[in-house]
């Protein structure tokens, strides 16, 4: 389990006891964390970004099962095409979400790339971007004629 520092003590002064087969760690760096989610039997997660590399590891052929413990997303982009399971916080719905999110890996189902998360030469774009708009905020923002 990997987990914020602050979140760990909230979790001790609490006084919660995870189960003894539960493995606690210090948070993963990028790289980490994303080879424990291409090699996990299903990612448990409450992390905003879940969507996004849910979808990304879909789009190279590494999908995984994806539940995110919320009972909303800000990417409900992702959630229309099926690349993760939203469960809720209760224990039934989190239970039924890990199963669900299993069998449709398992029956070759991992949802559709969401296709702004697979855009191209996105630097490219936004440095075209960001020229673009030099002159107006030069004039507008800075006052530079």
């Amino acid at each position: 389990y990997s987990c914020h520092p602050r979140s760990r003590k909230r979790i001790e002064q609490s006084g919660f006891q995870l189960d003894p087969r539960v493995i606690q760690h210090e948070p993963l760096g990028f790289h980490d964390y994303n080879c424990l989610q291409m090699n996990a039997f299903c990612v448990v997660s409450d992390s905003g970004t879940l969507p996004e590399e849910s979808s990304f590891f879909t789009s190279i052929g590494h999908p995984f099962p994806a539940v995110c413990i919320r009972t909303s997303t800000e990417r409900p982009e992702a959630l229309d095409k099926g690349c993760f399971v939203l469960s809720g916080i209760d224990t039934k719905g989190l239970l039924q979400s890990v199963d669900v999110a299993v069998e449709l890996i398992k029956n070759g189902n991992p949802g559709i790339p969401v296709p702004d998360y697979v855009d191209e030469n996105v630097s490219t774009k936004v440095v075209r971007i960001i020229q673009s708009y030099v002159g107006v905020v030069n004039k507008m923002v800075w006052r530079k004629f």
